[in-house]
């Protein structure tokens, strides 16, 4: 972990039954973060996995909190708990952020924004319905 004098981020991860994804993820977070000079954390919040979802995380060095709620909502509140940073990011367990990301989603909290975003990747095995309903979530950010 860096060790600079910037605000520290905790990158929150709820994760269930992600063993296939994890390692790389929590790789992304690491390069991420590092190129972006922050101090941070990582904090895997394991809901009830089955596989070794937790081993993987511990292995790679993040926290692991356990919880048994099988319910989203309940891992990231689980995590921000435990958070101890100033900028709390939330990041599922199948996903890659870069540097970029992570600088300008600081810059963004700096300037007293909150919001999320979200960007899908359209293949034919996308059901169309789950398309529909996601399309009006592609990304909020106000003031």
């Amino acid at each position: 972990m860096a060790r600079l004098s910037k605000p520290m981020i905790s990158f929150i991860v709820p994760a269930y039954n992600e063993e296939h994804e994890l390692s790389g993820t929590l790789a992304a977070i690491r390069q991420a973060a590092s190129g972006a000079e922050q101090h941070y954390e990582i904090i895997v919040v394991d809901d009830a996995s089955t596989d070794a979802t937790p081993k993987i995380a511990s292995d790679a060095g993040a926290k692991v909190i356990a919880i048994d709620r099988r319910q989203i909502a309940a891992s990231r509140n689980a995590g921000a708990r435990a958070a101890q940073g100033q900028y709390l990011f939330f990041i599922d367990g199948d996903t890659r952020i870069n540097q970029v990301h992570v600088s300008e989603g600081i810059a963004a909290l700096e300037d007293r924004y909150a919001g999320a975003a979200h960007e899908w990747r359209w293949t034919d095995l996308f059901p169309f319905g789950d398309a529909c309903s996601c399309a009006g979530f592609r990304r909020f950010i106000s003031p």
